[in-house]
């Protein structure tokens, strides 16, 4: 018994010097001291004192400390103040010990959170009411100790102070404020007053006093709201809304222009990526420090408001001045990224929470463009309906617009196109099956709804096997399908073809139709001249080069030696010792290689030499621009690079055949060339 109360004595001191440091005003005290403070408080509360009695014991003990220490230091202040005859001096003092006390009074109440959180809570839920957080026990004993003795005077010299002001003395306005402010957090902290803090302040105070009370809270908020420092404002807005009640709203609006105003030079700091820039800001605006000091929930909500407004007002021009429009065109431009990583999730998510704050008109708009967007997507990136990457963005960015902007706002979206198109592939293919139809071309097909058909264009041809699976396919869709119409679009269509270069070793290309009919024309023949094969596809030997290139970087095709370059009568042939550590090639995507220009004659540097001292022996000086001119006009040179002639020049003077002349106006040949 004799160690624990030991134990609780040593920790007692230690809590004495704590709080005699916080209301000390310490300069040393340290956030780790706080922690100190507060570690020291729960093994105080934690300490069991005697088996015999209720374990909320050592709380009550840890309560009436400190219950002793703030009465014992308030009256040592109080009698100082009694003693007090000039009614500024009484403001002054009082106005000195209250910012003292009440900032400390709010750090000791932050380190005791424990003891609020449990013994106190505890206390009062087994109905002891005299039992009170520690900063509403701090405000209780600061009005019986010190407040109710002076009280008379007190309020005496503020009415004094305020018919001096009418007068036009010098007065101190933030000092009588912070004097108002410290009776409204004493009313409204005291548990025995039986009507509202307006109403006691109308009793106490006139009318005039109140009026400057409302006046000074809206330019100190103002002010506060506008500074780097947020820490005395929570305390600040509780005292003005629990004397004024309706000041909220003004503090509202101001907190709305101050919002509106860091949000729009936010915006208007928007990079060349406007629309992740954009969403930053919007969504960066809910985690202001300034925001944090807040617990009005009307207060809080003002950054919503602030984000509806800024982002539904569209002005005329670039898209810039379109949120609807910017946020489905930066929607789109992630989309068509060929991954679906977390990160990638995780933006469009901020995309849609950005996109809920428009308006139901602006909603509509925003997903107007971001369908019309989707169609063009999945006719430009013909996405595959196996493609998981792809099915699996578009899906999830789907459900997240169902959920967050409603079913209204998402009816059009075409997942019954893209559930049609394996439908419509799977009874494609029980037709075939069903007649013992074999191909050797598998189509997938995608599917997407138009009004209007567009005018067919000279297609190139098909080869035999795709040919035959095209025509089986447009047979099944004319019995099947009677009420569309169909048009395959084989610019925009790609597809995989299996390369098997040995008995062993298969490879699957990826291609698109033209590269895949190409390739094919090498089942019925090893060698084939560039014309021969647009002949046979059915387009120009340039379109057709284009194809090649790919196919030749990839070494699936060589071209013959005797080729040089990569021209129409170039003869091109399949690579039979093809090797890769991939089994899947994409062709499709692959870079197209430089092909080297063979007919432009390469400038030797010893041409150039000879040019230019052919023309300074003719000349003997000239203007640095005359002499480039007449080093281009030379007709053997053919098209030469300014930058080049530039750098024989510079070389020629290091080597002292040629100089500048002495007001750097010309070039001439030095005295050493001459003599």
């Amino acid at each position: 018994m004799s160690s624990k109360k030991n134990s609780f004595t040593d920790f007692s001191e230690r809590l004495s010097v704590h709080v005699e440091r916080i209301f000390r005003n310490d300069t040393t005290w340290k956030r780790q001291d706080l922690m100190t403070l507060h570690m020291t408080i729960c093994e105080l509360c934690c300490t069991v004192l005697s088996e015999s009695k209720r374990s909320q014991e050592a709380g009550k003990k840890v309560y009436l400390a400190l219950t002793n220490f703030l009465t014992i230091r308030l009256r040592s202040i109080v009698a100082e103040l009694e003693s007090i005859n000039d009614e500024q001096e009484l403001l002054r003092e009082y106005h000195r010990c209250w910012k003292s006390y009440q900032a400390s009074a709010t750090v000791l109440d932050i380190g005791c959170s424990y003891l609020n959180e449990n013994w106190v809570k505890r206390e009062r839920l087994e109905g002891r009411d005299h039992v009170y957080t520690i900063y509403r026990l701090a405000m209780i004993t600061w009005k019986t100790v010190i407040f109710s003795p002076i009280d008379r005077s007190l309020i005496n010299a503020i009415h004094h102070t305020m018919v001096e002001e009418i007068h036009a003395q010098s007065i101190n306005p933030s000092r009588i404020y912070t004097v108002l402010e410290s009776i409204v957090d004493m009313f409204a902290n005291d548990v025995n007053q039986s009507c509202s803090v307006l109403e006691k302040m109308n009793n106490v105070f006139e009318a005039k006093v109140l009026k400057f009370f409302e006046a000074e809270s809206k330019t100190l908020f103002r002010s506060i709201v506008g500074s780097d420092s947020h820490k005395e404002l929570k305390h600040f807005v509780k005292c003005a809304v629990s004397c004024i009640p309706w000041i909220e709203h003004e503090f509202c609006q101001i907190l709305s222009e101050h919002l509106e105003c860091l949000l729009q030079n936010d915006i208007s700091r928007c990079t060349r990526d406007y629309g992740r820039d954009y969403v930053h800001a919007m969504l960066s605006l809910r985690k202001l420090p300034l925001l944090r000091a807040f617990d009005s929930i009307e207060l809080l909500a003002v950054a919503d408001l602030v984000r509806v407004k800024v982002i539904n007002k569209i002005s005329d021009g670039a898209e810039e001045g379109n949120p609807p429009k910017m946020l489905a065109l930066y929607c789109h431009k992630l989309l068509k990224k060929n991954q679906c990583s977390e990160m990638l999730k995780n933006e469009l998510k901020r995309i849609v929470e950005v996109a809920a704050f428009l308006n139901n008109e602006n909603k509509k708009l925003f997903t107007k463009t971001y369908l019309t967007l989707l169609h063009k997507r999945r006719i430009d990136y013909t996405y595959d309906i196996y493609d998981y990457t792809s099915y699996e963005k578009e899906s999830f960015m789907i459900s997240m617009l169902r959920k967050d902007l409603g079913g209204d706002f998402v009816e059009r979206i075409y997942t019954n196109e893209m559930a049609a198109s394996k439908d419509v592939h799977a009874r494609c293919q029980d037709v075939l099956l069903g007649i013992g139809l074999k191909v050797g071309i598998q189509l997938r097909m995608t599917f997407f709804k138009v009004t209007k058909l567009p005018e067919l264009s000279n297609a190139m041809r098909l080869p035999l096997e795709l040919e035959q699976s095209v025509s089986e396919f447009k047979v099944f869709w004319s019995q099947q399908y009677t009420k569309y119409g169909l048009y395959l679009n084989i610019q925009k269509s790609q597809g995989e073809l299996t390369m098997n270069v040995s008995s062993l070793k298969c490879y699957t290309l990826q291609v698109n139709t033209l590269q895949m009919a190409l390739l094919l024309q090498f089942n019925h023949q090893n060698i084939f001249a560039v014309q021969k094969l647009a002949e046979n596809v059915g387009t120009s030997p340039e379109t057709l080069i284009t194809a090649l290139r790919p196919l030749i970087d990839r070494k699936v095709l060589i071209v013959g030696k005797n080729s040089a370059a990569l021209t129409p009568a170039s003869c091109i042939t399949v690579c039979t010792d093809y090797n890769s550590k991939k089994s899947l090639i994409n062709i499709t995507n692959a870079p197209v290689g430089r092909v080297p220009e063979t007919n432009t004659p390469k400038l030797k540097t010893a041409e150039l030499d000879a040019a230019i001292v052919r023309i300074m022996e003719r000349e003997k000086q000239l203007k640095p621009q005359l002499l480039i001119y007449q080093v281009i006009k030379e007709h053997n040179l053919g098209l030469c690079p300014i930058k080049l002639i530039k750098g024989r020049i510079e070389n020629f003077m290091e080597k002292k055949y040629l100089e500048l002349s002495s007001d750097k106006m010309l070039v001439k040949l030095s005295k050493c060339t001459k003599d």
